[in-house]
């Protein structure tokens, strides 16, 4: 998990951050800046009146790094009417950035998915036949 992610998800309650604890977090604030960043770009998706407050900031700087490390991002973030729009609101135009924004449900049936798709390819047997 970034580490943006990371102190944003620990914050409100002692079960949250309990919960947020349980996951690796590292900080990939380096590969901010330069050519590659797109953070620019996210944010006029994402929030076209402007980054107003830091949780806005933060949104678009956990974008990216899941842009830059090719991870889908899983979140429920843009799925409430009180929300809408959001992340999963212009889930559309961050793949086109190279982004994969899912909801866990959605990241479930894809990963279901994959491993049936797998499974019926033979691709673990082959694996067995050739050890």
């Amino acid at each position: 998990m970034p580490a943006t992610a990371f102190d944003e998800a620990r914050r409100g309650s002692c079960l949250r951050a309990s919960k947020a604890e349980k996951y690796v977090t590292f900080d990939a604030s380096h590969s901010f800046g330069g050519p590659f960043d797109r953070r620019e770009e996210i944010a006029l998706i994402v929030f076209p009146n402007g980054l107003d407050s830091e949780s806005k900031q933060n949104d678009i700087r956990i974008l990216e790094v899941a842009r830059h490390l090719r991870d889908p991002l899983i979140t429920n973030d843009g799925a409430s009417k009180s929300q809408a729009g959001g992340m999963l609101g212009n889930a559309d135009q961050l793949l086109e950035l190279g982004i994969t924004v899912l909801t866990a449900e959605d990241a479930l049936a894809t990963a279901k998915r994959r491993i049936q798709e797998s499974q019926s390819s033979g691709y673990e047997r082959k694996l067995v036949d050739s050890a």
